[in-house]
């Protein structure tokens, strides 16, 4: 599957008309979100815990962690995300995508949303 990047909305949980839209890639071997920690501030999303997450090379690293209300193509909730460093990209992960409702299109490379499962 190759590289693509989509533009979401972020904000903090209760005041969503405070937004900031950017890009960020797409990354479905991430668990979750990751946003830089000056955005966060900045819409005063502060962190709620740590998480040990494992990264490409497979060393294990520790970071902070909290909830950010995220929209792509006007669909909205609120997600996990993580508190990246100054220069690391942002990444869209998996959590997001499974909580908002899309699926990746490998072929078209694009987001698709899909009815969220109820069994």
């Amino acid at each position: 599957m190759g590289i693509f990047s989509t533009r979401i909305r972020v904000s903090h949980p209760s005041r969503p008309s405070d937004s900031r839209e950017l890009e960020l890639v797409v990354d479905t071997g991430a668990t979750l979100t990751k946003l830089p920690r000056d955005l966060l501030a900045e819409l005063g999303v502060t962190p709620t815990s740590k998480k040990q997450m494992v990264l490409a090379d497979s060393s294990i690293i520790t970071r902070e962690a909290g909830y950010a209300r995220i929209a792509i193509d006007g669909i909205a909730d609120l997600v996990p995300v993580s508190f990246g460093t100054r220069g690391e990209p942002p990444l869209l992960g998996a959590t997001t995508l499974e909580i908002l409702g899309f699926v990746v299109d490998p072929i078209e490379q694009r987001l698709v949303p899909r009815p969220l499962r109820d069994k």
